[in-house]
């Protein structure tokens, strides 16, 4: 099990690293991440465009690709949850209780 909350202090740690060493990442980890959101849409367009349509090999190349930039949106977020001090494992599981009650009908929303 990955524990969120120490990964969240490593990624940061590396985004700093990067940034001292001349990465232009800028400051903001959520325009950041809102970037990497645009680059995970288009992977992931290609990944289901071709997909049907390739070789294995350059499947598995297509859906690495996905899911780097995926992985690449959630590091974005545990960067900024790192910065404010937040408890993200115990944010998620809230809220995917109160999704789960929403699911059920018992929630604030439908």
């Amino acid at each position: 099990m990955i524990d969120l909350n120490e990964l969240k202090k490593i990624t940061l740690g590396i985004y700093e690293k990067r940034r001292a060493n001349g990465a232009n990442l800028g400051t903001d980890h959520l325009k950041h991440c809102a970037g990497e959101l645009i680059e995970a849409v288009n992977a992931r367009e290609e990944f289901y465009e071709r997909c049907k349509r390739v070789e294995k090999k350059r499947y598995i190349k297509l859906q690495t690709e996905y899911a780097h930039e995926l992985s690449d949106i959630i590091i974005c977020v545990l960067n900024e949850a790192e910065k404010a001090n937040i408890d993200i494992e115990k944010a998620i599981l809230e809220v995917v209780e109160k999704n789960r009650l929403r699911a059920e009908g018992k929630g604030d929303k439908k």
